[in-house]
């Protein structure tokens, strides 16, 4: 994905195009542990005024093993552009579960999500004007972790190297021999 798309700017004018009680949904894989994680992740953290975060496979969900924060993780990120609208959700109704393909599948994820949450508060940034948000300390933080258009390259260069570990996860998803045949 072009870092341009991971920018502050970028998600400033989404978050304007968004109406307010509208939710942005953002699929994002990576290992929160990464720098390009945490670039992404706290960019858009610093975006959008409430986020949350699950992970679509629940053996990895790990908010208190640091370990697993090393895998290769997939997240669906729910974002909404208001202040005073949080990310909520209803409970599933049956016409939620659709008869095709699988109402079963749809029924195990509205049943699953909410155990599969996964904290983003490590990638919260204290905002300019807010308490200690003003010190050299934060000013250094937010200028290291948040992407703009100006210093995007470091996400490019981030993701260069975690190539390679995303690369040895998929040889664990599809056999070597499918890999050639492409």
């Amino acid at each position: 994905m072009p870092s341009s798309l991971f920018t502050v700017e970028f998600w400033s004018t989404l978050r304007q195009s968004l109406h307010r009680s509208g939710v942005l949904a953002v699929n994002f894989a990576g290992a929160l542990a990464s720098p390009a994680s945490k670039l992404v992740l706290s960019t858009l953290l610093h975006s959008f005024p409430h986020c949350r975060a699950f992970e679509d496979n629940p053996s990895s969900v790990s908010n208190d093993t640091i370990g697993d924060d090393h895998l290769l993780k997939n997240l669906v990120i729910f974002c909404t552009p208001s202040w005073f609208l949080p990310v909520v959700f209803r409970e599933p109704t049956p016409s939620d579960f659709l008869p095709y393909p699988s109402p079963q599948i749809r029924k195990k994820v509205f049943q699953d999500y909410p155990s599969q949450e996964i904290s983003l508060e490590r990638f919260k940034l204290t905002k300019e004007g807010e308490e200690g948000g003003d010190s050299d300390w934060a000013r250094e933080q937010r200028e290291k972790w948040i992407l703009t258009k100006k210093n995007s390259n470091k996400l490019e260069k981030e993701q260069y190297e975690g190539t390679k570990d995303h690369w040895k996860a998929m040889e664990k998803v599809l056999l070597r021999e499918t890999w050639a045949s492409w």
